[in-house]
C-alpha cells in the first residue's frame, strides 16, 4: 500500500493524470497489486484559505485514517 500525495504522486504511482479534489480518498489498484490511496499533498493545505483549513485539514486525516484502517488487524 502507498499513499500518493498529490498530484504528481498520484499521476507517477498510476501512470495516468490524476483528478485529485476528485479522486482523493479513494483507493486504487495498479496492475502489479499495488494498492494506491489518492490525497492531497501537506503542502496544498498550507495554499488553502485559513477559513477553510479546519475543514480541509479534518478530510485529509479522514484519508489518511483510511490507510490506517486497512493496515489495521480485523477486529474479530
Amino acid at each position: 500500500m502507498v499513499i500518493a500525495l498529490g498530484a504528481t504522486a498520484a499521476a507517477s504511482l498510476l501512470g495516468r493524470h490524476v483528478a485529485v479534489m476528485s479522486e482523493r480518498g479513494q483507493w486504487f489498484a495498479r496492475a502489479d497489486g499495488l494498492r494506491v490511496l489518492v490525497t492531497l499533498h501537506p503542502a496544498a493545505l498550507l495554499r488553502t484559505p485559513s477559513e477553510h483549513q479546519p475543514t480541509a485539514y479534518a478530510a485529509w486525516l479522514k484519508d489518511l485514517a483510511a490507510a490506517n484502517a486497512w493496515l489495521a488487524p480485523q477486529s474479530a
